[in-house]
């Protein structure tokens, strides 16, 4: 399963990164360059979906490994021949596409480090009600009073 952390870092990340992906894209080819930015940020997100989703069923899967297996490797065909279809028929400004699909490479980034650095949920039960007896901060200061 998918951190909800990481999730929502990666999007917020990608809120900020996309936009600024694109208006540098504008700054360097104009319109052509930010339509084509927006397009390769559009099908970075959407691959990132996919591949979330098939590697989410993929582990969680008992039967049926193989499959998932397959259909990953088919969507990432489908997504090189949907770039390459993009860029050859519709003629996109090759920069302003790769500035707008590595916008989300570095949403990765940052969201990880996001995700990484927000502080931890603690469920675990204080250390005098844990059977293992586990070692936590409770522990220290009630071995300080009793010692």
């Amino acid at each position: 399963m998918v951190n909800e952390a990481f999730k929502k870092s990666v999007l917020w990340a990608n809120a900020v990164l996309g936009p600024l992906a694109a208006l540098a894209a504008w700054r360097l080819g104009g319109i052509p360059a930010l339509t084509a930015a927006v397009a390769g940020n559009a099908i970075g997100l959407a691959n990132l979906v996919a591949m979330a989703w098939l590697m989410g069923r993929l582990l969680a899967a008992e039967r049926g490994r193989a499959l998932y297996g397959g259909v990953i490797a088919l969507k990432l065909g489908a997504v090189l021949a949907i770039i390459a279809l993009l860029l050859w028929a519709l003629k996109l400004h090759i920069v302003g596409f790769l500035l707008g699909f590595s916008g989300l490479v570095a949403a990765l980034v940052i969201g990880s480090l996001m995700a990484s650095l927000a502080p931890a949920r603690d469920t675990a039960p204080p250390a005098s009600d844990r059977p293992d007896g586990a070692w936590n901060a409770s522990t220290t200061s009630k071995n300080q009073e009793i010692g």
